[in-house]
């Protein structure tokens, strides 16, 4: 049976590339509309005011733009090896081997000392990640951290005096406007096309996980693969979005792309800098989109807002006076369209704060303060992981780990490596994302443990390092002085 205009949606990675995450789009048509009169811009009275310059913005923001280079290693079944004795030993007779591989994508410098902006599935897997600047150096990159939930990702270069974007303020992007997306697709380092913002707060769910929250600025400037973690801009040069996916039959651009709103970006790239990991609020509640079935089997007196469908067991917008049955309108006064517009909103503020709702009830409008809470249900910010700090001698950045770590991974304490910016650590061959459990022998449970066993260690003693990984691999490491 043939359906039009339907969608099935994939994250891709297309041409050995870590690209834009596609969405594969199949209509029933393979008709295209094209035309060759340029386009011209009119007034509404007919006369012409002239073509659009995007000269000025696109010399602003291509140094701000960087390439990416992912490399790892993967395992595969040689297809050309059968042991039948490993077969009735209770093998599968299947052998497998590792390659090296790689993929590549593009990344935005948000400050001069280089923090970068890319795409989560840009550096995942990666063992190994370099930057190329727009000035054609090289350098190698670590993980600040991840957010799979906006597939949001902080990396960062040892380098200074670096050209950053200046962030643009994507809650006044409006539907019509111009914008250019910059990146690096197909390995073409510094691409610009342009189009215009086609809508926003799109859904298309694409990311998994019951945190996941896509409310995409969806745009016709040309995407394609590699130009995933790029840049898209305004027309001053300004950062509005962060490319992540495309809409495509084939994996390449089809005229759909989709952005991470900036001021979504702004607020993850601020918790990794910060925390190590993402600080999301939460209003302990379950919404839906208001099509017209539910309209009229909920009689509802309003076609727009997110629908409060249930709640948590622990849900301060319930404790506030929020009921099943209202639609929220309003986060702190500014107008909500539909659900992905209420959740990016809820998720740009941390734990504790507290935000004003307003509902729509049976036609009356109701404001509620309601104070936010975190994951696990307490509204406390410090219940999370700490504050990130740094260990000058180890050359890295630390944070604490949350009830969660501890649990999956059977353990009681520890500091997780956030970034190895040189020095002992790298040269041993820790990774970024490793949980320090003991140093000498010695607990560790903040960074205060650390430099209290580095000082009451001899200069020349060498250091045993113990710890686990977050996929629960457990290492050592012996350290030089």
């Amino acid at each position: 049976m043939v359906q039009k205009n339907w969608f099935i949606l994939i994250a891709a990675l297309a041409g050995g590339l870590v690209g834009a995450a596609t969405v594969s789009s199949l209509t029933s048509s393979g008709n295209s509309i094209s035309s060759a009169t340029p386009t011209r811009l009119v007034t509404s009275t007919g006369n012409l005011v002239g073509t659009p310059s995007f000269v000025e913005a696109s010399a602003n923001v291509l140094p701000t733009v960087v390439h990416i280079k992912n490399s790892r290693s993967e395992t595969f079944v040689d297809p050309f090896y059968f042991d039948p004795f490993d077969f009735f030993g209770g093998g599968n007779g299947l052998r497998q081997q590792k390659r090296d591989a790689s993929s590549t994508g593009s990344g935005v410098i948000i400050s001069n000392d280089g923090y970068i902006v890319t795409n989560n599935h840009v550096v995942q897997g990666a063992e190994k990640i370099e930057v190329t600047l727009d000035d054609k150096r090289v350098l190698e990159a670590q993980v600040v951290g991840t957010d799979p939930n906006t597939d949001l990702a902080l990396i960062k270069v040892s380098a200074n005096n670096l050209m950053a974007c200046p962030w643009g303020n994507s809650d006044d992007v409006q539907v019509g406007e111009w914008a250019l997306a910059v990146g690096n697709p197909f390995n073409l380092n510094s691409t610009v096309t342009a189009g215009i913002i086609s809508a926003k707060g799109r859904d298309i769910n694409i990311l998994n996980g019951q945190s996941k929250i896509e409310s995409f600025l969806q745009t016709d400037a040309a995407v394609n693969p590699g130009n995933s973690g790029g840049a898209l801009v305004n027309m001053k040069g300004e950062l509005i979005g962060i490319n992540t996916a495309i809409a495509s039959r084939n994996g390449v651009y089809e005229g759909y792309a989709f952005a991470v709103p900036a001021n979504l970006v702004k607020k993850i790239v601020e918790d990794l800098k910060d925390f190590g990991s993402v600080k999301r609020g939460y209003l302990g509640i379950t919404v839906a989109d208001i099509n017209e079935k539910l309209a009229q089997d909920e009689n509802l007196k309003v076609r727009q807002g997110a629908y409060v469908g249930g709640f948590s067991d622990q849900s301060p917008a319930r404790e506030a006076g929020i009921k099943k049955g209202d639609v929220i309108i309003k986060i702190d006064g500014k107008s909500v369209k539909n659900r992905p517009t209420m959740m990016e909103m809820v998720s740009r503020k941390r734990p504790g704060e507290e935000i004003d709702v307003t509902v729509n009830r049976d036609g009356v409008e109701k404001t509620y303060s309601v104070k936010l809470m975190d994951e696990n249900g307490t509204g406390n910010l410090a219940s999370s992981n700490e504050k990130v700090e740094s260990s000058s001698e180890l050359g890295a950045t630390f944070s604490g780990i949350n009830a969660d770590d501890k649990e999956k991974l059977g353990i009681n304490g520890g500091v997780k490596i956030v970034t190895i910016t040189g020095g002992k650590l790298k040269m041993s061959g820790i990774k970024p994302g490793f949980i320090i459990t003991k140093i000498q022998n010695q607990k560790v449970t903040d960074v205060k443990d650390i430099d209290r066993i580095l000082t009451n260690t001899k200069s020349e003693t060498a250091l045993l390092i113990e710890g686990v990984y977050p996929d629960g691999r457990r290492a050592y490491y012996g350290i030089g002085r």
